[in-house]
This record gives structure tokens, sequence and C-alpha cells, in this order.
């Protein structure tokens, strides 16, 4: 591995975390000039606070007492791409998704 502080480190994708945009379930990216995270692909936009005030904190307690949206116990559905046998989990309310290996997208009938 070379010494060089220019040359990035390699990326475990199980660190990298995705956020799903509120509007259509397309992934979120963070656009540094404005800083938000915006949807490519409906143009949703949300924007990160950065002030104390607009930062909330949680008890750990009370967070683990909630009723929790994603995981056990929510409505998921996943589907098979015909073509490569991929498969994708749709969230409860996701409409769209693209395919893990392929330039393609598939929209749910619901």
């Amino acid at each position: 591995m070379s010494s060089n502080i220019f040359s990035p480190e390699p990326v475990n994708r199980q660190d990298v975390r995705q956020y799903p945009c509120k509007q259509c379930g397309a992934q979120l990216t963070y656009n540094a000039s404005s800083q938000q995270m915006v949807c490519g692909y409906c143009g949703y936009s949300e924007v990160i606070p950065t002030s104390k005030e607009a930062i909330r904190e949680y008890e750990y307690n009370d967070a683990l007492l909630q009723p929790l949206a994603t995981g056990w116990g929510t409505e998921t559905r996943t589907i098979q791409y015909e073509n490569c046998g991929a498969k994708t989990t749709f969230q409860a309310g996701q409409v769209a998704a693209a395919a893990p290996f392929a330039a393609l997208w598939y929209l749910s009938s619901r």
C-alpha cells in the first residue's frame, strides 16, 4: 500500500451508509456545494443540520423502546431480476431501485 496521502484508502462496502430518497426510494448523494443530500433521480433534496440547535440527541434506552422503521417486523418486498438473477429488497414505500450489477431500473407496481 502506498504511503502517499493523496491515494485513497480502499473502502469496505459494509462501511458505506446509503440514504434512500423519501420521495422515490433512489439513493441520495451528498452535494458539497449546497451541503445537502440530493436525489439524482427525482431532484428531492434534504438539508443536513449543522447547528447545535438543529441536531437532536436521543436517549439510548428510549430509542430501544420505539418500533423500528427498518429491520424485523417491517414491510419489505424482494424482487429478482430475470436477466442476471440479482435480488433487490424494497423497503416500505420505496418504488424504484437500480439493479445491483447493471444499468437498469426496476419500478414497482406496488
